[in-house]
């Protein structure tokens, strides 16, 4: 096994030519993940999962977002909360700035929002994560696919409806809880809530 990752030679990337016959689809974009990642960023997203939540958002970028991802024809995407894990430069931001909304790490799943956005509520930007899952998974992107032929892409629509369904129906209390922190007087509420996860079958 080599220990040294820099002695392996960096693969030529413009070796890699576009197939003809697939003229549907963008050309694929190669990302390198092999050596570990050079930068040190607070965040993390890659191809077909994107994430939402970042200072600058709102509602605006949310929907660019979405048509970001339709145009993109990707068979699918997962839209993910922006999440303070412990010991990121991120983490230590929002607790410096009493943003930090959940203590549960059972929380802390990138589905869930935990912490207070800049420019959206909890309980919005969770709307926003929701919102774009049934965008992109919608009826009508679905029937665009039958007409292409995408059968697979049809296939992980209707298992990604499916889940959407149930995510909300599990998360019903959650729910709940993050529409109380929505104040409509300005007035700061504080809900402490706990997740408890059995690991019995």
């Amino acid at each position: 096994m080599e220990s040294d990752l820099d002695r392996i030679p960096y693969p030529d990337f413009s070796l890699l030519k576009p197939d003809p016959h697939r003229r549907k689809f963008p050309a694929p974009i190669p990302v390198q993940t092999s050596r570990g990642c050079p930068f040190d960023c607070s965040f993390c997203s890659v191809t077909g999962m994107l994430v939402l939540g970042f200072e600058e958002d709102d509602w605006s970028s949310v929907k660019k977002t979405v048509r970001f991802a339709k145009r993109s024809r990707l068979s699918t995407t997962q839209f993910l909360i922006l999440t303070p894990l412990p010991g990121s430069e991120f983490y230590e931001k929002m607790s410096a700035e009493n943003r930090l909304r959940f203590h549960d790490w059972a929380l802390y799943d990138a589905h869930r929002v935990v912490f207070e956005p800049a420019r959206f509520s909890l309980f919005d930007l969770q709307k926003a994560q929701m919102y774009c899952h049934k965008k992109f998974y919608s009826w009508r992107q679905t029937a665009g696919k039958v007409i292409a032929g995408q059968w697979l892409s049809v296939g992980i629509a209707h298992y990604a409806r499916k889940l959407n369904r149930m995510w909300t129906k599990r998360n019903r209390t959650f729910l709940k809880v993050i529409a109380l922190l929505k104040s409509k007087t300005g007035a700061r509420i504080s809900v402490e809530y706990r997740e408890e996860v059995s690991l019995e079958p």
